[in-house]
């Protein structure tokens, strides 16, 4: 089945499904990542043929929170906020085969128990909280190790409690020791009728830190590439720019795009792309999105930490090398 329409309440998006068999979990808030993540789950099994449902757990069957010392402990408070008795009687209801908990924030017993096949989705190494990760993991290889001690041959192969674990960043799957399952998207090149009206574009959200310090760095490197291209234009793009921002916008000349529809009507306004982020987790869908429509780009290392090696783009390993791999990709036209 196709995508569902965006912003419908998960209740909405199960009850025209008889009986979906793939549900994948998540908080449900308005973090954008988390929506992209739930996305690219979503386009995954629906090329596979399967049924999709989403839930979101911050929608379903709220509880009031209660308050007071000791509550929380070791629990995020969004769990706080559903009941997993509730959860499992849901997820028998919805018989799935596959369910997909997006962070360990969505994961929990009643999930794990919900279905033959669990994938647990820890998006980024930043997901998960450090003191967490050992028992974590403790939990899973025993659980592992219960598997292994079933007695007979039917019943080691038997479903229910199988988890899968996977990351969206190459390096983050790495050091989680699971397995890599990038974004996904389905943009592709397009016919441009007209030039370029700029050489350089940046996007992202202007108001997030790494991104702020990633149009400083470019801010940095612009006389380099002035002196050797005197005309060369930046577009900056990106949601809620701060005064920094905005300061170094209007220094160094260049234009800013505070709104706009998608990167796919942003790309053909450019003749490349940069990304020079010094700080990263998981996968980066501005530098996923811009090769997917065409766009040559120049990069940091840390930029690509979550795709695999090999990926086409120019890397500027050092601050000092932004300039000149920069202007090195403008005056390659048959790169453009």
């Amino acid at each position: 089945m196709g995508p569902r329409r965006p912003g419908a309440h998960a209740g909405d998006r199960l009850n025209d499904r008889a009986q979906p068999r793939v549900v994948v979990l998540a908080l449900g808030g308005a973090s954008l990542g988390e929506g992209r993540r739930v996305e690219s789950w979503r386009s995954i099994f629906d090329a596979a043929g399967a049924d999709v449902g989403i839930v979101e757990l911050l929608s379903y069957r709220r509880a009031q929170l209660r308050s007071g010392p000791g509550v929380l402990g070791r629990t995020v408070p969004e769990r706080l906020a559903w009941s997993d008795i509730s959860l499992r009687r849901h997820l028998t209801r919805l018989e799935p085969q596959v369910v997909v908990a997006v962070t360990t924030r969505a994961f929990s017993a009643a999930v794990a128990a919900g279905a033959p096949r669990v994938v647990l989705d820890f998006v980024d190494a930043s997901s998960i909280p450090t003191r967490d990760r050992v028992r974590l993991e403790v939990r899973m290889r025993a659980s592992a190790r219960r598997r292994a001690d079933v007695g007979t041959p039917d019943a080691a192969a038997a479903p229910g409690n199988t988890i899968v674990r996977t990351a969206a960043g190459w390096a983050d799957a790495e050091s989680l020791s699971a397995e890599w399952v990038p974004n996904v998207t389905a943009l592709a090149p397009g016919h441009t009728p007209v030039p370029p009206t700029h050489d350089v574009l940046f996007v992202g959200s202007l108001e997030y830190p790494p991104n702020v310090e990633a149009v400083e760095r470019l801010a940095d490197a612009w006389p380099y590439v002035l002196t050797h291209r005197p005309k060369a234009t930046a577009l900056i793009a990106g949601r809620r720019p701060t005064p920094r921002v905005t300061e170094l916008v209007e220094r160094r000349g260049w234009t800013l795009m505070p709104d706009f529809d998608d990167i796919a009507s942003v790309t053909p306004e450019a003749r490349i792309a940069v990304a020079p982020l010094a700080r990263t987790s998981g996968i980066q869908n501005k530098v996923l999105e811009a090769a997917a429509l065409g766009l040559p780009q120049v990069v940091t290392p840390q930029a690509l930490a979550g795709l695999r090696p090999g990926f086409p783009a120019e890397v500027a390993s050092r601050e000092d090398d932004l300039g000149p791999r920069i202007v090195e990709l403008l005056a390659d036209t048959a790169r453009q």
